[in-house]
């Protein structure tokens, strides 16, 4: 209604004007706010979470609120107390200003009767996402008290490059993909049933991208021959952030001849 009024009664030449600052108004009052996100998990175990390698909860618990995050992607890594359930992984676009609530819950499902598991395994499940506003209930407000944290962030920070705490190596490029970009390029390869011509799709998928060491062996498993993986290996080595982890690729390869190879690759090739 009042911007109906001033629309109205304003002079022509003034509305782009105001216009203009309506909407950077209502830009940057939206990124001026913080999200949260909380995690549950539904049977019990406890848990600790990383955003972008970052350590959040240094006690591990079964609730967990973090509140006023700052930043459009968040690589979130969930670690379950005991060592035998899996590790969770998600890359998430956040909106400024939203409520986001997950759940750790077992997945459910028939055994291979061929095989035996030694673990429980879990997923991570996004189950309400919604705008901030005074009339937004608590984040799991229905269950056990949470562990609340507030995130902080220094004003004048500049960030140069991705951020991976713990790893002090060499870094190949800046920014590596988002989760959700790189599987969407390993699902096109994927879909290449030759095996040479998987290779050359690789390349061509991945070579002016940005991608992790664990993503790079990921890629070689789908190639059937272990002189391919040493192709593709050796073409990744300057897209790949973590080249210090390229280390731990080795295993991949069974013939030694290729492997040394590979480890003589890494040893003289260390700088551009």
């Amino acid at each position: 209604m009042i911007i109906d009024f001033f629309m109205r009664h304003l002079p022509k030449k003034n509305k782009d004007f105001f216009l203009l600052n309506l909407l950077l108004f209502i830009y940057f009052l939206s990124f001026s706010q913080g999200s949260d996100i909380s995690f549950h998990s539904v049977d019990g175990v406890k848990f600790i979470v990383y955003f972008n390698e970052k350590l959040i909860n240094k006690t591990a618990d079964t609730t967990l609120i973090v509140q006023e995050i700052s930043g459009k992607e968040q690589r979130i890594r969930i670690e379950l107390q005991n060592k035998k359930h899996d590790r969770l992984s998600q890359t998430v676009i956040i909106k400024p200003g939203y409520l986001y609530e997950y759940e750790i819950s077992a997945i459910s499902g028939k055994a291979d009767q061929k095989k035996t598991f030694s673990k429980k395994r879990y997923s991570l499940r996004l189950v309400r996402s919604e705008q901030k506003n005074e009339n937004t209930q608590n984040l799991i407000s229905d269950k056990v008290e949470p562990i609340v944290i507030t995130m902080t962030y220094a004003s004048d920070q500049y960030v140069t490059h991705y951020n991976l705490p713990g790893y002090n190596g060499d870094i190949g490029c800046p920014w590596p993909l988002t989760l959700k970009e790189y599987e969407a390029k390993l699902k096109e390869l994927k879909e290449i049933s030759t095996n040479a011509e998987r290779l050359k799709i690789a390349r061509d998928l991945f070579g002016k991208s940005c991608i992790f060491a664990d993503e790079v062996r990921e890629i070689c498993l789908l190639l059937e021959e272990e002189d391919q993986r040493l192709d593709f290996a050796k073409f990744a080595y300057f897209m790949v952030f973590d080249q210090g982890n390229l280390s731990e690729l080795q295993i991949i390869f069974k013939n030694t001849a290729i492997r040394n190879d590979f480890i003589n690759f890494l040893k003289n090739r260390p700088f551009k």
